[in-house]
């Protein structure tokens, strides 16, 4: 779903003209605790083109909200706009800044921004925005303690959040998991959500269950302790924004005119390049594997869609001719991309043993890795690189050095 969410993201670009910074999962599956039929929230911040912030017509637009196929959710707020609301210690923002779940961030913008939130964030203003979501969705409770599960979350979550808020003064962590400590959740209601969270797994949206009475004198009892706590917690009033300014700088203007980057990873079948690809999809970029999309219909497609957007990304496949790295090459170096090679150390008999230990559809036939050896041919900066690297495992840990037109 992740690489469907990044396309999805690049034809909004195209659709309001304008190049997102910043995508990441809201809601439920951030939280940890979707229903089988939840929607995916994509909460994301994008920038305009420069002409948006210098003209003097009337303001426009700054926000995105779509409902898409497959219940993808997406909402979207302009940079400015987003940083306007930070310096206001938007909760929500803050959530999604925070969320396990990110789909790409450009440059070093998330590390920037988070950066600024424990400068901004308002501990008071948490503590009232999370009691009152948990106060909205326990409204659904009736008198004999029915509630929808999903609610009940609701209520569970936005209470230890406003009381993380107020015990420590600190933004609360978006996993629900992380919020279920002992100073703030006794032992007996921790083993009754322990049981809640096992029922949420199977359950539906709005599957009603029975709160227990004695999680529910919990509820009752934690909103009296944050109500007590936020009357202790020292005024917070934040003019200075000049940080945030020079973040709006560095990201809001140039990140239009970044030069894109093609990674091409190079190597026999079991020399490391899937498993090295993933700090790549880690940070934002999307991965091009044939492995994965198992058709070239389907790849060509993805690759001629990131080449159109101008969009970074990785080729995950073995690469092994020259030939077969022209055709990700060359109409990459026509769109003015910076062409980055990373050759694997491709020592037939190490992939072999590699290969030997996989188990189930990673393991592939023997032969397919020694056809692939034969083919190799070591990558040349001629053929357009800009940059080479050559990369070895030792010990479990990738190495990576500069090319060496000798290595093997």
């Amino acid at each position: 779903m992740r690489n469907k969410i990044r396309e999805v993201l690049l034809e909004l670009e195209q659709e309001y003209q304008c190049r997102f910074v910043f995508a990441a999962e809201s809601g439920s599956r951030a939280w940890g605790f979707s229903s089988l039929d939840s929607d995916y929230d994509v909460r994301a911040i994008y920038v305009k083109p420069q002409e948006w912030y210098t003209s003097i017509s009337e303001p426009q637009k700054d926000t995105i909200e779509v409902m898409l196929p497959d219940d993808l959710d997406v909402s979207a707020w302009e940079l400015r706009k987003a940083l306007r609301l930070f310096k206001d210690s938007n909760l929500a923002l803050f959530e999604w800044l925070t969320s396990p779940i990110q789909y790409f961030e450009d440059g070093n913008f998330l590390s920037a921004i988070r950066a600024c939130i424990p400068h901004y964030f308002n501990p008071t203003k948490a503590v009232f925005h999370y009691l009152t979501l948990s106060s909205k969705c326990l409204e659904t409770m009736e008198s004999d303690n029915s509630i929808p599960i999903k609610k009940l979350f609701y209520v569970l979550r936005g209470l230890l959040a406003a009381h993380w808020s107020g015990h420590f003064g600190t933004m609360p962590p978006v996993k629900f998991s992380k919020l279920l400590i002992p100073e703030l959740v006794p032992p007996d209601i921790l083993a009754i959500i322990g049981e809640l969270q096992e029922r949420k797994k199977v359950a539906t949206e709005k599957e009603r269950i029975v709160a227990p009475q004695l999680l529910v004198d919990f509820i009752a009892n934690c909103r009296s302790v944050c109500l007590e706590e936020v009357h202790k917690l020292p005024a917070l009033v934040h003019e200075e924004s000049s940080e945030l300014d020079v973040l709006f700088r560095d990201f809001a203007m140039p990140i239009l005119a970044d030069q894109p980057t093609l990674i091409v990873l190079i190597g026999i079948p079991a020399s490391g390049k899937s498993t090295f690809a993933k700090r790549f999809d880690d940070s934002g970029l999307t991965i091009v594997s044939l492995d994965k999309l198992q058709t070239r219909d389907r790849e060509s497609k993805l690759f001629n869609k990131l080449l159109w957007y101008r969009r970074s990304c990785v080729i995950d496949n073995t690469n092994v001719t020259m030939d077969e790295r022209r055709r990700f090459i060359a109409p990459a170096q026509k769109q003015g991309y910076k062409i980055i090679g990373y050759y694997f150390q491709s020592v037939l008999a190490d992939c072999l043993k590699r290969n030997s230990a996989r188990t189930g559809k990673a393991r592939i036939p023997d032969k397919g890795i020694i056809i692939k050896s034969k083919a190799l041919q070591l990558p040349e900066l001629s053929e357009g690189f800009d940059e080479l690297h050559y990369v070895t495992i030792q010990n479990g840990v990738f190495e990576i050095a500069d090319w060496n037109p000798e290595a093997k």
